[in-house]
């Protein structure tokens, strides 16, 4: 099946008509070519966002974690329990070498000496179009992360392309 540029566009055009306040919009693309557009209200971010570490082991040799397809049931559980948890407004994971990978719906970044870096693809995460916009301008760099790293990173930031780079704090070491 062939992508309808101009089918996409107007979903597009008709999803956003009217709307003054800022959207989140998701474009879903279906096998057989169908379209589905979504949008809600883009509500206030807490400054800085409150992090907490999963207790749920992120697999890095799982491929269906390096594309943004839905549904995806590890992340689609981690939000729903999210929404659950009080003062926490997202979870960060950790795979099953240690390494940070990312959030339920951000990438992380951590400051560390004058340096933004974020995890490699390796580690077992979906890179996020506002990572590879920062990695293809040269302002953050990739390096494999661990919790610790957390600890001694001047500054800690969770990003995607709805929110931008977030400044963002672990609450607790402990995995919840």
């Amino acid at each position: 099946h062939r992508l309808d540029l101009r089918a996409v566009m107007g979903a597009l055009d008709d999803a956003m008509s009217g709307k003054a306040m800022p959207q989140r919009v998701r474009l879903s693309l279906g096998v057989a070519g169908d379209i589905s557009v979504t949008r809600a209200a883009l509500g206030p971010t807490r400054n800085p966002l409150r992090l907490r570490l999963s207790k749920h082991t992120a697999n890095s040799q799982d491929k269906t974690l390096r594309h943004k397809t839905s549904p995806l049931p590890f992340y689609d559980r981690e939000r729903a329990r999210l929404k659950t948890l009080e003062n926490c407004d997202e979870l960060i994971f950790i795979n099953e070498r240690g390494e940070l990978t990312e959030g339920s719906y951000t990438n992380i970044f951590l400051s560390l000496d004058g340096q933004l870096y974020s995890p490699p693809m390796s580690s077992g995460l979906l890179a996020g179009v506002l990572r590879a916009e920062l990695v293809a301008r040269g302002e953050v760099k990739i390096k494999t992360l661990y919790p610790r790293d957390i600890k001694r990173a001047n500054a800690v930031y969770v990003g995607n392309s709805v929110r931008g780079l977030c400044p963002a704090k672990l609450k607790k070491f402990d995995k919840i």
